[in-house]
């Protein structure tokens, strides 16, 4: 388990801990904010999704096999980092689509997308990055492309970025392991991690939105420039849009705030990227106000399952 670098965890510190009464929570401290690594027993010949379900006071695991359409796109063997989450909204509005179509539906975009070779970015991808998280996500966080640790895994944000990022949504009682899924506009790293070209990201675009309109979820957290003009269809930068609430598609509620790599290399945009995550927290709220009563993940619980 690598160990959280002190600047992080100055990002969480230096702007107050407005959840908790403007001091920094004992839950919060170093030892208990070690990160989890979500690859830890998912890239290890996996054919099959582990799901974890309640019962009674206990937790039990169970395999749910591969659909034989799935297994035509979907390459056995293959991981695919999804998780059924404990938010039950999805289930209660789309009651006619259940978890196994959804996955299905999932996992044949995911073989797509190992597949694709619309653009050039496919010459130089190690893995492609489809995306992990919830399948019944409250939240969808998305960025704008895999970096080197993503390249090496095939899965969003597990590089520094990706632990700040995990640190930022674990703040605000939100994580991938139980109710956000992750994404990034392209699935496939830009070399030296440039940013896509607009034909790189024209070809991209529709596979992750077939995901949104799949996963379908509540709000969207936009991650830096990228994200928020490939969503919006705008030219305008990240400073125009980030903290203010706007529609995806005319039906989502989105917000942006700056991507977490930009946090890491300027360390004045820490303050303000606090204060968008207390309003999308707020956000949050107006749409689930009991969302972080049901919130009982821990940053440092054991992934070797690979669940």
């Amino acid at each position: 388990m690598n160990q959280i670098p002190d600047e992080i965890l100055d990002f969480f510190k230096t702007s107050g801990a407005w959840l908790y009464g403007g001091r920094f929570p004992a839950s919060m401290e170093k030892e208990e904010m070690e990160l989890y690594s979500p690859s830890i027993g998912m890239l290890e010949n996996m054919s099959c999704i582990n799901v974890n379900r309640k019962a009674g006071a206990g937790v039990h695991r169970e395999t749910v096999p591969p659909e034989n359409p799935v297994q035509k796109t979907f390459r056995s063997g293959e991981n695919f980092p999804v998780n059924p989450g404990n938010n039950q909204h999805m289930e209660e509005e789309n009651p006619s689509v259940s978890e196994e179509e959804k996955i299905r539906f999932l996992k044949q975009i995911y073989g797509e997308i190992r597949e694709c070779t619309k653009c050039p970015l496919c010459s130089y991808r190690k893995n492609a990055v489809p995306g992990m998280g919830s399948t019944t996500p409250l939240v969808m966080a998305i960025g704008e492309g895999p970096g080197a640790d993503e390249n090496e895994q095939g899965l969003p944000f597990v590089g520094k970025a990706g632990q700040l990022l995990d640190k930022m949504l674990t703040a605000i009682n939100l994580s991938r392991k139980k109710n956000v899924y992750i994404a990034n506009v392209v699935k496939c790293r830009p070399p030296n991690n440039r940013t896509p070209t607009v034909n790189e990201t024209s070809a991209c675009l529709p596979f992750l939105k077939r995901q949104i309109e799949i996963l379908k979820p509540k709000l969207i957290l936009a991650l830096g420039r990228t994200a928020v003009q490939a969503l919006l269809n705008t030219t305008e930068g990240i400073n125009f849009y980030r903290g203010k609430v706007v529609k995806y598609n005319n039906s989502i509620l989105l917000m942006a705030t700056y991507h977490p790599s930009a946090l890491l290399r300027d360390e004045h945009l820490k303050r303000p990227a606090w204060e968008d995550l207390k309003k999308f927290r707020q956000l949050i709220l107006s749409v689930d106000p009991d969302y972080e009563n049901t919130f009982t993940e821990s940053p440092t619980k054991d992934t070797s399952s690979g669940v």
